[in-house]
């Protein structure tokens, strides 16, 4: 289809998404991205699968790969979604200081805790050691008879 005719179809009011393949788009020069179309079918899809993949309170292993002001992004070995774990995900208490920051490219695992979901497409994780230790230990904890 020529330009032309989809700037027609589009300003007549045409739905001319159906004419495209949303899961994959190629630019110029550039590899081959996955999109997703927020608000869309595409999205819902993709957070279904991440939420079942990456659950809450899951222990996930992955690599840092970026360092921030605010965090660090970690490899989860997923194209569709990086991990974060923020400054306050780090430490139990006390200060965390990015030159406390892990090397990037050092192994770690983490735990789930939330999502952003639009298009920074992002796993929050936690590293604090309280956390980690409930993801480790599952512990059996006795049903309290509540009358």
């Amino acid at each position: 289809m020529k330009a032309e005719e989809l700037d027609k179809k589009f300003d007549d009011g045409e739905d001319v998404l159906d004419l495209f393949n949303l899961t994959t788009l190629k630019r110029p020069a550039l590899e081959t991205q996955a999109v997703s179309y927020l608000g869309g079918l595409m999205n819902q899809q993709l957070w279904s699968r991440v939420k079942t993949k990456y659950q809450l309170g899951k222990l996930i292993y992955g690599k840092v790969e970026f360092h921030a002001s605010f965090g660090v992004f970690v490899d989860i070995g997923d194209e569709n979604v990086e991990g974060i774990i923020q400054i306050p995900d780090f430490l139990d208490s006390g200060a965390m200081i990015p030159e406390m920051y892990p090397e990037i490219g050092s192994p770690l695992g983490a735990v789930v805790v939330g999502y952003t979901e639009d298009d920074r497409n992002q796993v929050w994780l936690s590293v604090k050691p309280s956390i980690l230790q409930k993801s480790l230990v599952k512990l059996r904890l006795p049903v309290v008879n509540q009358v």
